[in-house]
């Protein structure tokens, strides 16, 4: 896309009445949209080697970059281009793009066969999903499509942070304010009360940010409760975050967490 424009911009300087090398030519991004989306100086090169005033040969190229898809061009200082593409300057090539998306996809997408491992969305559970779950959802999920369509073997992998300091919270704050009948009802918008309780406790010290470091102690030592409580939470949690990937129409090839590789790793 911006080989496109670099190329408009040639022609204007040809039109323009000068020649430039095209590495001379640099689309600069500005700052603020104030300024344009890209701003030149290869008025100020040209008229360096022509002897001529800057500004005057940024007019002249200026005057040759009034068609599609420059929206407005402007000249700032001793000599600067503004270019202001048009709104619809990208989906245009988006939409290009997309009827040869095949011959696209063979020139960026080579050797089929191969295996592609897409690790992608990987949430902490016990909390809700965020947006920045969603982007990598979404960018993952069609990164997988693309290489499955072009012959790759691909496997989606979701891996859940199911074992953290999260649980160690929410095992205390359900036990202490929680009910875990209503839970049952309505996983999210139940526990997440509990964690606001937990929040709202004095800090430091205080017994309420002790004990929930000292359940996530007991759960990793085995102990029986924690470990039932936890596989609740778990169980809740995948619910409501399950209901998301459906509507997504999102799948994953595996889908475990910390907790699988819990018994395959050496102890320390």
């Amino acid at each position: 896309m911006l080989n496109e424009l670099k190329n408009q911009v040639i022609k204007a300087i040809q039109s323009a009445g000068y020649s430039i090398e095209p590495e001379q030519v640099r689309l600069e991004a500005t700052k603020t949209l104030e300024h344009g989306h890209f701003a030149l100086n290869v008025a100020m090169i040209l008229a360096k080697k022509a002897g001529e005033n800057p500004r005057e040969v940024a007019q002249k190229i200026a005057a040759n970059l009034k068609e599609s898809p420059f929206e407005k061009v402007e000249i700032a200082g001793p000599g600067f281009i503004n270019l202001f593409i048009e709104q619809n300057f990208y989906s245009k090539i988006v939409c290009n793009l997309a009827k040869s998306v095949e011959v696209f996809l063979k020139s960026e997408i080579e050797q089929k066969g191969q295996t592609a491992l897409i690790d992608y969305s990987s949430p902490n559970i016990a909390k809700p999903l965020g947006i920045h779950h969603l982007l990598s959802t979404v960018i993952g999920d069609s990164i997988k499509k693309l290489y499955r369509r072009m012959g790759w073997k691909v496997v989606a992998d979701n891996y859940l942070g199911d074992i953290g300091t999260q649980f160690g919270k929410l095992i205390y704050a359900i036990k202490t304010w929680g009910n875990t009948d209503q839970i049952e009802k309505i996983p999210s918008t139940s526990y997440s009360p509990c964690m606001c309780g937990f929040t709202m406790r004095p800090k430091k010290t205080h017994p309420s940010r002790i004990w929930p470091v000292l359940n996530l102690k007991k759960f990793e030592d085995g102990d029986q409760e924690n470990r039932i409580m936890w596989k609740r939470i778990v169980t809740w949690s995948m619910v409501e975050i399950n209901q998301i990937y459906e509507r997504l129409g999102v799948e994953f090839d595996e889908m475990n967490g910390e907790s699988f590789y819990e018994d395959k790793m050496p102890a320390f």
